[in-house]
């Protein structure tokens, strides 16, 4: 245990162990690899969102721009760069003309692209935590429960986007809808709030072996902070910053989403080396209690 005069110690220890960590590791390099997994599968994983959409509900036209624009809704706090925007919508357009179109076989090649993210992430997780991995099967049975979690939320979300503004407009807010459109006022702190909830399960479940909710609740509300915070100088950064149009032309917008794609990756493999230090920590101090015991 830390006794109260050896706080500013172990703080300090704590600070050089995190640093060391994160340059052992390299985190700039695993956020690489994830940047390219994560825009690789980002397209499929949209289309497989559209392809689910209209199976689920037949009469629903993926092509319709009210359609397209309650997609955009969800995916663009994620995408805070007006130009990476333009991308996502452009694709969600052309995607939305072939989502019907996709048969069985075609949804599972999609399912199966949209887990390398996750796949990537997972072993980005491992490195940081100091485990072996899961075994090849493993690992894609969790990437694939994860899309599906994904996949749930995204069209429970696009179903609840949609029905609110009707319901608003015809209901007259009473009782538990009166509560519900309250609930609404607060739709600022979504954002952090599923990213929070989104940093907690990728350090809880995603690493080979579980970690302590005490460990891994620091690291995500350190990521959450971070992000957002990042969001912003992100959007500021992207359009102040000119020179890139005359650097990469029509592929501006293209590279904006991967740059943003990568900081968020940073950001969330150091709130993964926030917790992971913080258990090595404590699981060193614990130690050194019971050989001196």
């Amino acid at each position: 245990m830390w006794r109260p005069g050896s706080k500013p110690h172990a703080v300090g220890r704590y600070v050089w162990s995190l640093v060391a960590a994160v340059v052992r590791h390299d985190i700039m390099s695993l956020a690489a690899v994830i940047t390219f997994y994560a825009f690789f599968s980002l397209f499929p994983f949209l289309l497989l969102v559209i392809y689910t959409a209209s199976t689920i509900v037949p009469q629903l036209d993926v092509q319709n721009v009210d359609v397209q624009r309650v997609l955009m809704h969800l995916i663009g706090p994620f995408v805070p760069a007006l130009q990476a925007e333009k991308v996502i919508q452009q694709n969600i357009s052309n995607l939305a003309v072939v989502g019907r179109q996709i048969g069985l076989f075609s949804a599972l090649t999609l399912t199966w692209s949209a887990m390398s993210g996750f796949l990537a992430v997972q072993q980005a997780m491992d490195v940081i935590w100091e485990r072996e991995q899961r075994s090849f099967i493993a690992r894609r049975i969790i990437s694939f429960f994860m899309v599906m979690v994904l996949l749930v939320i995204m069209l429970f979300s696009a179903l609840v986007t949609t029905i609110y503004p009707w319901l608003a407009h015809h209901v007259q807010p009473a009782g538990w809808w009166a509560w519900l459109t309250w609930l609404q006022g607060w739709s600022k702190v979504l954002f952090p709030a599923s990213l929070l909830i989104s940093f907690l399960i990728f350090y809880r479940y995603l690493p080979s072996r579980r970690a302590a909710w005490p460990f891994v609740v620091p690291g995500a509300l350190a990521a959450t902070l971070l992000l957002d915070l990042g969001r912003k100088l992100f959007v500021w950064y992207a359009n102040h910053l000119v020179r890139y149009y005359l650097i990469y032309g029509t592929l501006t917008a293209v590279m904006l989403l991967l740059l943003w794609i990568y900081v968020g990756s940073i950001v969330m493999l150091f709130g993964a080396e926030v917790s992971a230090a913080l258990e090595r920590m404590v699981q060193a101090d614990g130690d050194d209690a019971d050989v001196s015991g």
